[in-house]
């Protein structure tokens, strides 16, 4: 960076340079930039900071520990119809300017392209932003975890196995300064911090593999030690795995993944998509001609009544009481559709008042006092499922994906678990699985996908990835064929 905007900014080449700026800090560059913009038009200036630590290590040895830090100065200009962006990670006065100059020339350059949709903007209103922090998570000392890495590699070296795997937090802030064409300004704030722990326990031969893994805001949810010793026994259950015929089978999805089905069910839920020409999902019941819209199923019960699923910030183990952005919103009652994700986009195009239901990528689902042993001891011959990976949709319209599981997988024969078996691929709908439950058990909180340094662009809907879901027995579930991979 340059010179600074002032002295409570610092240049990233200074040893004092702050792992995240503050709202001040924020708002001091915000103020800065807009100096520079023209009068005429809409601006909004985005700006975030983040920082990381970790520690990562492969086959029982430490491979990589990190501190950095990173900040980003994202512009948006409209003018005349037309839209333009620009970002940079520099700071300095000149930089700012720079910045502005350039969103500004393409918002003028694409002044005649008024068919982009995206050139709406959301209508005029104060996010809450998002308060979801932990000065624990927000601890610098990351070799406090060293001791717990070094006790979960010696356990898997005493039993000639391979461990590998990630402890980090993150925490981010971003201030986010907008000014419409009227003069009017509003401003969001919003501070995250996030934390992980991923663990795999392999045998060197590729016999077996275990893995367990946990995120959240607050890294004193997070036990190590849990982690380790789960991963390290499901390696040693799932030595010399079997091969048995694909086929359907009586499945019982630990939470993971149980997530892993949500989440594909989640995006459908994203009007957006087939509003602006795709094809859509079940989501969505048909084509409305006389209106040029899809109609969805918003009201139906789409899935078993027993399900239900919901993002709420006040959640202990999702968010925090601490938090304080858009309450909560539930996603399926009793089995019944009661929300679709809005875009600022389509509120503005085809809503009369503004509904704030966009996107969330937190939440629970409802589960029960039916603990797995008891779902074992209820199958007389089924798959138990440690998670599901790789996944990714093969038909849009029935919500058809396919992937393969991974990290232990077990035969269960007359209530009993009776070997471990080699992995498949799997071919399912969400939408089937979750009209075909047997039980549902006990929720617990699960690994998210961690953003990371995506967390730069503000977004404060999507800030958290804190998930609690049940393990789950289902019929029929689709093993399409086997696969060597562990």
């Amino acid at each position: 960076m340059n010179k600074p905007i002032n002295d409570s900014i610092n240049s990233s080449e200074n040893e004092n340079t702050p792992r995240v700026f503050s709202k001040q800090e924020t708002a001091d560059i915000a103020e800065a930039a807009v100096k520079f913009a023209s009068d005429s038009g809409s601006i909004k200036v985005s700006i975030s900071s983040w920082w990381g630590a970790g520690q990562r290590w492969s086959r029982n040895k430490t491979s990589m520990s990190s501190d950095q830090r990173d900040v980003m100065v994202k512009i948006e200009s409209k003018k005349n119809g037309g839209w333009g962006e620009a970002q940079t990670n520099q700071i300095d006065l000149d930089s700012l300017k720079g910045v502005i100059g350039i969103a500004e020339y393409y918002a003028t350059e694409s002044a005649d392209n008024r068919a982009l949709d995206r050139m709406m903007e959301k209508a005029f209103w104060n996010s809450p932003g998002s308060n979801v922090w932990s000065d624990k998570t927000f601890d610098p000392n990351i070799m406090k975890f060293v001791s717990a890495i070094e006790k979960v590699t010696k356990m898997a070296s005493d039993d000639s196995l391979l461990s590998a795997g990630y402890v980090g937090t993150t925490g981010n802030t971003a201030f986010v300064y907008a000014r419409d064409e009227w003069g009017r300004v509003s401003t969001d704030w919003g501070e995250v911090t996030e934390a992980t722990c991923s663990m795999t326990v392999r045998h060197p031969k590729g016999l077996g593999s275990g893995w367990a893994a946990r995120t959240s805001f607050d890294i004193s949810k997070i036990s190590i030690d849990d982690i380790a010793n789960k991963a390290y026994d499901k390696c040693k259950a799932s030595l010399d795995p079997v091969r048995i015929e694909p086929g359907r089978y009586t499945a019982i999805l630990e939470p993971q993944a149980v997530g892993e089905l949500l989440i594909g069910l989640l995006w459908s839920l994203k009007r957006i998509f087939p509003e602006q020409g795709h094809k859509g999902s079940p989501i969505l019941g048909g084509y409305n001609q006389e209106v040029n819209r899809h109609y969805s199923k918003l009201g139906w019960k789409i899935v078993d009544e027993r399900i239900n699923l919901y993002h709420d910030p006040e959640d202990p183990f999702v968010g925090t009481h601490k938090s304080d952005m858009v309450g909560k919103v539930n996603l399926i009652t009793n089995g019944i559709l009661t929300t679709i994700f809005n875009s600022y986009t389509h509120e503005v195009n085809e809503m009369s008042e503004l509904n704030p239901s966009t996107f969330r990528t937190s939440f629970r689902m409802d589960g029960t006092d039916t603990s797995t042993e008891e779902m074992i001891r209820g199958t007389r011959k089924g798959i138990l499922i440690t998670k599901l990976a790789q996944s990714h949709l093969i038909d849009p319209q029935s919500l058809l994906f396919t992937g393969v599981t991974r990290d232990g997988l077990w035969l269960i024969e007359n209530g009993k678990i009776s070997k471990a078996v080699r992995n498949f691929r799997w071919i399912e709908s969400p939408m089937f699985i979750f009209n075909n439950i047997d039980q549902i058990g006990i929720e617990e909180p699960i690994s998210s996908y961690w953003w990371a340094r995506g967390k730069l662009i503000p977004d404060f809907q999507n800030s958290l990835n804190n998930r609690v879901v049940p393990t789950m027995k289902v019929r029929d579930f689709n093993f399409s064929s086997t696969i060597d991979a562990i």
